[in-house]
Order: structure tokens, then sequence, then C-alpha cells
């Protein structure tokens, strides 16, 4: 195992036992368990992950096996700079302990909730490991297809739903992690975001045939967190507890034997946010989407998402719909957030690896100058920022 990947030595015996002899179950005894990392690098930019295999046996039975998946903070990484707030951490904690429990009382079993254990250890979270049930993550750079989005999207719309019928019922607990991650707050996590879209508009204005693009870019960075105000802002059409990360590998796809798409799971709600129903869309869209899906099909995919979320509101005894017409003003209304998630989400999730806090030389200025501008130009972020744009003028947000 990687050094840095090495486990705290708090995850041990007593503490599976408490997580397996949780919720009034049986008295168990923990017989072995085997550790090993849960992803690899550039798979999870905000968390430590572990997989555990737990042999285990209760009340004196036969031996029982139960695969776990343990997620916890980071302790570095550049990404530290936005999210070294316990804020970030605790979203998550409450949406599993007590959002998720409240909405399925509301409106019934969620499937698409991944079933989780007690953790003693303060900000980490117990999951039921889903891989050994068939269930896969995408790959960022393959991106997702046409069915993959369809399926995605339906998913979605039924978290959106369910979170307008909790928050009818319980206000408090869905702004208890509605804030926006993304917000001005300190200079630290302010420099981040800002450098990022500085080193873009350098970038851009190197780049031929791009020059009508240069301006939208400085205006851009020049007006970031007004707005970004702006898009996480009430809507008097519909307002959802967005997911806010909702991408490739926070989405995993369980198929059949013929590859058709028989389930989806969601994981990582660090960064809900509540507002427009677009903040989700267009991050999905510009970090997910392959990139003929973005260029031919998204009518058809947004389409999908509306009925499907007029459906579960409908089904969850919601008084709330969502008309074409709307939700295309939605759409337009929060069309920054697509700029945004271009140039700096995109920046973050194509970066090849973490800068190190303890590495003076890859902390500094230059080098982050340097690190952005092999990712802008590389094969992936510079192919999705290209139609991205592209999309944007031929929906006139440039005429602005």
């Amino acid at each position: 195992m990687d050094p840095s990947m090495k486990p705290p030595a708090w995850l041990n015996k007593e503490y599976f036992y408490h997580a397996l002899s949780g919720f009034n179950k049986p008295q168990v005894t923990i017989l072995n368990y085997k550790i090993s990392p849960g992803l690899g690098v550039g798979q999870n930019f905000c968390s430590r992950v572990y997989k555990v295999n737990v042999i285990y046996r209760e009340d004196g039975q036969k031996n029982k096996e139960k695969n776990l998946f343990i997620k916890m903070p980071i302790e570095e990484g550049e990404i530290l700079n936005v999210i070294n707030d316990a804020r970030f951490y605790e979203s998550e904690v409450l949406m599993y302990t007590e959002l998720f429990p409240t909405m399925e009382k509301l409106v019934g079993k969620l499937d698409f909730v991944v079933q989780t254990y007690p953790s003693k250890e303060e900000y980490t979270l117990i999951f039921e490991d889903v891989s050994k049930e068939g269930y896969v993550m995408g790959e960022k750079e393959k991106r997702l297809d046409f069915k993959h989005c369809k399926e995605a999207l339906k998913i979605l719309a039924k978290f959106h739903a369910s979170t307008v019928a909790l928050n009818k019922q319980s206000p408090d607990l869905v702004a208890s992690v509605g804030e926006p991650v993304f917000k001005k707050r300190d200079q630290r996590s302010n420099s981040f975001m800002e450098e990022k879209f500085e080193d873009f508009y350098d970038i851009i204005q190197t780049w031929k045939g791009y020059e009508r693009y240069v301006n939208i870019i400085k205006e851009s960075t020049e007006q970031l967190w007004e707005r970004l105000e702006e898009t996480f802002s009430r809507r008097e059409t519909i307002n959802v507890l967005n997911h806010g990360d909702f991408w490739t590998h926070n989405i995993l796809f369980k198929h059949n034997t013929e590859g058709e798409i028989e389930k989806v799971k969601l994981i990582d709600y660090q960064m809900c946010v509540y507002g427009s129903i677009g903040i989700d869309i267009h991050y999905f869209t510009w970090t997910s989407m392959q990139h003929t899906v973005q260029a031919n099909r998204l009518p058809e995919l947004y389409l999908i998402y509306l009925k499907a979320l007029n459906q579960y509101l409908r089904e969850f005894q919601c008084v709330e719909r969502v008309t074409e017409e709307e939700f295309k003003k939605e759409m337009e209304f929060t069309q920054f957030y697509a700029i945004f998630t271009m140039v700096y989400n995109c920046n973050v999730m194509y970066s090849p690896k973490y800068i190190s806090p303890d590495d003076e030389n890859k902390s500094s200025r230059d080098y982050k100058k340097q690190l952005s501008f092999k990712i802008c130009n590389g094969e992936f972020f510079k192919p999705n920022i290209d139609q991205g744009l592209k999309y944007l003028e031929k929906n006139g947000f440039f005429r602005r």
C-alpha cells in the first residue's frame, strides 16, 4: 500500500465491531479484516477512501462476510484551499443520518441511496461496498454516452423531487446542508478559485480562433463572486436541493448481462446547494457528457429530465410543476455556472495529482500556473470547453 494511503490507527477491530453491532443488530465478533485503498489517484478529490473486507460472526452462528467502503476527510492537497471547512464534511453526514431517513418516511424507499453503518469517528462514513453488487463508476476521460446520461438524469430528477417534498416538511433540515460551498468567504478559498479563472484568461488569449471569447472570460474573472451569488439565489419557479457534485465519478451504474443499465446509485453529497435545478444540470453537462452528446442530444436529455421531475413531483404529492418554458428560463438564468464548471471544476478534475502543501515548489504560484497551462491545453479539458463555449454562444450567453 502507498505510504500516503496508510490507514489511521483507529480503523481497527473495535471500530468495525461498533459499525456492525449498531442499529440494534445481534452481538458480533470480528474475526478478521483486510483494508485496501478504495480508489485510485484522481478518482476522489475531497476524501480518503478505503475498502474493507470484514469476517465476523453473529451470536455464535456461522462466519459471515461484509464488504465496506470507508470515507474520511483528506489531510492535505490543493483542494483544501476551498474545502477547509468542517461544514463540507458535516453536510454529507447530515444527508445520510438525518435528511435521507426523513425523505424516505415522506416518499418511500430511495433506491439510489447507498446503505450506511454507524461510525464512531467524526466526519467519517461507512458504506456498503456496492461494487460487490456489480455497481461501477464511469471513467472521467471517456465520459458518459447517451444511455448513461439518460438514466443519470432520471435519477437526478427523483432526488430533486424528493428534496422538494422534504423542504415542505422540514425546511430547517434542507437549510442545514443547502448553503453553497462556492461562495465568498475567506481570502484563501477566494484566491484559489480566482487563480483558476485568471490562469484560463491568460491561456485562452494564446489560442487561435478563440479571440471572440476572451472578453467574456475576462468579465467572468472580474465578476466571479457576483455571478456565483446570482446563480445561487433562490428561484420563484422551483427550488431543489442540488447534489452539487453530480458528475461521472459520483454516479454508479449496475448493468445486466446484456449490458443494459438496471440500477443507478448516487454518492458524495458534500457540496449540496439549495437553489435552481440548473445548477446540477449545467454541472453534469460539462463535466460528464460525451462531446457528441453535448453537441447533438442536449434538448432530448433535458426533456427526459423535465418529464421525470414532474412525474416524481406528482408521485411524491407535490403541487409544483415545471413547464418547458420555465425550464428553459432556469437554464438561461444559471448559464454562468456552465462557464464556472468548465473553467474551475474541470481544471480541478483533470489535475493529474494532488499538490502537497509540504512541497514548497509545488505550492508556488508559478508551479500552479504551469499546471493550469498543462491541464487547459490537455486532450480532455480543451475539447470540452471548446464545445461549451460554442453552446453558450449559440444560446445567446455572449450577447448579454
